[in-house]
Parts: C-alpha cells; structure tokens; sequence
C-alpha cells in the first residue's frame, strides 16, 4: 500500500503508547475522527499547522488521563490543559 497520498497523524493514547495512523483517503472523516478519541471532537490549534483532536466530553467520561498528550502540548508551551482519553495528532492539511 502506498501511504504517500493518505492522510497520517498520530495517536497519542492514554496507557502512554504512540503510534502512526493512516486514514482510508487523502481527508480524515469525521466519523474516523470520533472513532479514534471515542466519541464527540474537539480541536486545539497547535503551532506549524498541526491539531491535537480530543474527545469533547472526555473529562466528564472520566476518562483517563493522557500522559503522553500533555507532555506533547508542553513541548508547545501549553502546561495548562488536562488531557484525557486518546488523542490525535494531525497536520490541518488532512482536515476539511
């Protein structure tokens, strides 16, 4: 398969593994979204184009919390946002 034209992210997931995501098309769905973080979607706008897509109602799911997200977002200097469930990383060149 030839991932060259699919649209790539990656997930972040709450028992701190990190792993590459190749979506069916050039375009991430909304269903493939909702999927991946377990339900609703909602976007933090990063630096350099890219979007960390969590699940909306995560912290009222109690979710748990994503180790590996919140240090991703510090590394963008964002320290206060508690993170949870498993998130994805995208540029916004595969979003619509």
């Amino acid at each position: 398969m030839n991932n060259t034209k699919l649209a790539n992210a990656q997930i972040l997931e709450a028992s701190g593994a990190i792993r590459k995501h190749y979506f069916e098309n050039e375009f991430a769905t909304l269903k493939e979204l909702q999927e991946i973080v377990g339900g609703d979607i909602e976007l933090l706008r990063l630096k350099d184009d890219k979007i960390m897509i969590v699940n909306e109602n995560g912290l009222n799911l109690q979710l748990d919390l994503n180790k590996a997200a919140i240090n991703y977002l510090y590394d963008f200097g964002i320290s206060d946002i508690p993170i949870v469930g498993n998130v994805l990383v995208i540029d916004s060149v595969y979003l619509r």
